[in-house]
């Protein structure tokens, strides 16, 4: 191997992934064993914790991945890439108010120097907070092309 690439294409390099995923394959369902054999309302409680930290740190705190995994779980470094196999860090980082996005998106339209109306605007952080623009709204559909928005 003289290169990175030739080491990614390797089939030692192939290997390593597949024990990588089975590992975790592995490790996800014995986390779940481990809470089937809780009683019923331990289950509850750790849903409840589990919940209100991941709210608080997210949503009140308004917190970053890191603080919410070594502040408000009080983890160290271990559980980062933990974190990250169970999906946490995307759900952290998908967790946006209302008022976020309407003040990033002013500010971007304001750099690209684009005017629109307070409907086109309220359907434009409708898109980012929901996904979607309403499919009878032909208006919003032009100005999406026209700013090159993605309607995916």
């Amino acid at each position: 191997m003289n290169t990175f690439t030739d080491y990614l294409n390797s089939q030692e390099y192939q290997d390593y992934l597949m024990l990588f995923e089975n590992a975790k394959i592995v490790f996800d369902k014995q986390c779940k064993d481990f809470f089937d054999l809780l009683e019923y309302d331990d289950q509850l409680k750790v849903f409840y914790h589990v919940v209100k930290n991941i709210y608080e740190g997210c949503v009140i705190d308004r917190g970053s991945y890191r603080h919410l995994i070594y502040n408000k779980f009080n983890f160290g470094p271990e559980s980062y890439a933990l974190g990250m196999d169970c999906g946490l860090l995307e759900l952290n980082n998908s967790i946006y108010s209302y008022e976020d996005i309407s003040t990033s998106l002013k500010d971007i339209l304001k750099y690209l120097n684009v005017e629109v109306d307070n409907f086109t605007f309220a359907k434009l952080v409708s898109r980012f907070t929901y996904g979607s623009f309403g499919l009878t709204d032909f208006r919003l559909k032009s100005m999406q092309l026209s700013l090159d928005f993605d309607d995916n």
